[in-house]
């Protein structure tokens, strides 16, 4: 019988302590805040036992949710049931830092290191077969060459932001609607119903084409006579022309 060394003695219990050690771990939203960015996550890996049996992780409750923001900026987004996050844990306790209202270092008040109980979850984490920029899972036509800013990824009301490969920023909501810049200096405005600009005052440098009926509800001024008022020179009776406007 081969007898235990004292480092096989150490090398088990260093193995034993990194058993408990919690690192990351991806989950899976059961509920959130949106006003405190709060959550509560289950766990998606059960834990392994030495005698194989598996014991399931439990709900992790008060978990802060992580966005991409500073002071001044920030980037949000809805966060569902059911949304898939990474859960990474903190190396100190968080209670206490977590009521702060300022920058300033806070003392942990206990000794716990890597608890379940001090997780931030980052959103954005999926399985392969859910990932998110497979462009099956878009409504509308998607690249994964392009940068894209999307909501409401899969329904009717799909809407988005692109920065295509080729330059071209394109500004969609749904199908049909949609604003389209060129690199070669062209632009576009697809609106399928109605285009209404808001303005006191307007101002177009250059031509302007126009495929339709132009109306106007008060009047169109043009080379500072008006279409409403202007009045001509050279009228006569019978069927000659007028003189031009006056």
């Amino acid at each position: 019988m081969t007898q235990a060394t004292f480092t096989d003695a150490v090398r088990s219990h260093i193995a034993a302590d990194r058993s408990m050690l919690n690192v990351s771990i991806p989950a899976v939203i059961t509920s959130y805040d949106p006003i405190t960015q709060k959550c509560s996550c289950q766990p998606l890996i059960d834990s392994l036992l030495r005698d194989e049996r598996l014991v399931r992780m439990p709900i992790l409750e008060d978990i802060p949710v992580m966005f991409p923001s500073t002071q001044l900026s920030a980037l949000t987004f809805p966060v569902n049931v059911t949304d898939t996050v990474l859960l990474v844990f903190s190396q100190r306790s968080l209670d206490n830092w977590l009521a702060t209202r300022d920058t300033n270092p806070v003392n942990p008040e206990d000794f716990r290191k890597h608890d379940l109980s001090d997780a931030i979850a980052i959103p954005g984490l999926f399985s392969f077969p859910r990932a998110i920029n497979d462009p099956s899972k878009h409504t509308l036509l998607h690249d994964t060459d392009d940068l894209v800013i999307s909501h409401n990824l899969g329904s009717p009301n799909e809407n988005e932001i692109r920065l295509e490969s080729n330059g071209t920023i394109k500004i969609s909501a749904g199908e049909g609607t949609k604003i389209t810049l060129n690199l070669d200096g062209t632009m576009t405005i697809d609106a399928p119903t109605t285009l209404a600009v808001t303005s006191p005052t307007t101002t177009w440098v250059g031509d302007i084409n126009v495929t339709g009926t132009v109306t106007a509800t008060t009047d169109v001024v043009g080379g500072g006579k008006s279409l409403a008022t202007h009045v001509h020179s050279g009228v006569t009776t019978g069927g000659s022309n007028t003189g031009v406007p006056v």
